[in-house]
């Protein structure tokens, strides 16, 4: 987990609201500059590491550190108004009865009209809302409003840019495409951010490293392609992105015995023989092919456009998912023949009754 030139470091920290402990031991490492993202299902703690790094929640173990200064612990802790954090918010927080200009200079209201007007166009501009300074937050869009808030972030020159959900108001299209435009203007101009969402679509958007969060702990620290292709435990693989688990049997070094038949790959788990497990079975590792190997039953289709998710049903009545190109125009009800492709084999050992309902998982982005 460690990094060069760490910016930010929390170590071991933990929260508590009365006796309830909402953090537990959690550390992380964050490099100067680099975009990370907290993951996780409401209640999972990510808000709380968020204000605790910004300073409006106390630790009751642990410690932040910004540039080797200790920011907090759980005998000191240094101001919200004096760490020079950023902060967008889910809802901008912006001033109504202020121009777009006087929001995003508030911060500097102390220095001549002329700097706040240079520093209002610059950051106008590169925010992609340049012209618009007269104008009032109600004349702006959602979308709008929040690069305005991000701009007014900007304009403290912080170390850190902090933001708490801050697309979760935005229709789905444009928040993905707002993380992207935000990953780019952060990077652009070398700061550090961090952001909390329960979307995964927008953490994939914007961060280089994501946190996803469970319980108050983190689950898995990794980048985006990996916690998709290699999930560190059963939750994260459930968590990101869509798939099901495929009921088997480990019969050697690199085989597993399931309903598909043998299937090889490189497994990463030491699991003796014998040694019931469930398989990740992505949508993607599905290869549409009117000769392939295995059949399945459609019970469910979702158009994508360019694809469409079928729900598919092995002879079992265990479940899987396949994405295939949409022109294909199968129906429920009807027949598919697929081929598997895949390179690895993400195993679990079997830790529920199989007895139990084990079908596809549909997980849309939370």
């Amino acid at each position: 987990m460690t990094i060069h030139n760490t910016h930010l470091s929390l170590s071991h920290i933990q929260c508590r609201y009365g006796d309830n402990i909402i953090v537990h031991d959690l550390s992380l490492e964050i490099g100067k500059g680099e975009l990370v993202c907290l993951l996780g299902y409401s209640g999972c703690g990510k808000t709380t590491v968020l204000r605790a790094i910004a300073g409006f929640e106390p630790l009751h173990h642990g410690s932040i550190i910004l540039n080797n200064n200790l920011l907090s612990s759980s005998t000191q802790m240094v101001p919200a108004e004096q760490r020079n954090f950023g902060m967008v918010f889910q809802d901008y927080a912006l001033f109504p009865h202020l121009t777009i200009e006087e929001n995003i200079v508030f911060s500097r209201r102390n220095e001549s009209k002329a700097a706040r007007t240079r520093l209002s166009d610059e950051l106008l501009e590169l925010v992609g809302l340049k012209g618009l300074g007269v104008r009032y937050p109600h004349e702006l869009s959602g979308g709008q409003q929040q690069r305005v808030a991000l701009a007014r972030a900007l304009a403290q020159n912080p170390e850190v840019i902090l933001m708490d959900e801050p697309f979760s108001n935005l229709d789905v299209e444009l928040r993905e495409r707002l993380a992207t435009e935000v990953r780019e203007i952060l990077k652009q101009r070398g700061i550090t951010g961090i952001m909390v969402t329960h979307d995964q679509h927008e953490a994939f958007a914007i961060a280089d490293k994501i946190a996803v969060m469970h319980n108050g702990t983190i689950q898995q620290w990794d980048s985006a392609y990996n916690l998709y292709h290699q999930p560190a435990n059963r939750f994260v693989a459930e968590f990101v992105g869509k798939g099901a688990m495929l009921r088997g049997v480990i019969i050697g070094e690199s085989l597993l015995e399931t309903e598909l038949g043998e299937l090889h790959g490189e497994n990463s788990n030491s699991l003796l023989d014998g040694c019931k497990v469930d398989m990740l079975v992505r949508p993607d590792d599905l290869i549409f092919d009117a000769e392939g190997l295995h059949e399945a039953t459609i019970t469910r289709s979702n158009f994508q456009g360019a694809e469409s998710l079928y729900t598919l049903q092995l002879s079992s009545g265990q479940e899987i998912l396949g994405l295939f190109p949409s022109h294909l125009q199968q129906s429920v009800g009807e027949q598919i023949r697929f081929n598997l492709d895949m390179d690895n084999m993400i195993i679990f050992e079997c830790n529920v009754d199989h007895s139990e309902n084990m079908g596809a998982m549909h997980k849309q982005g939370h």
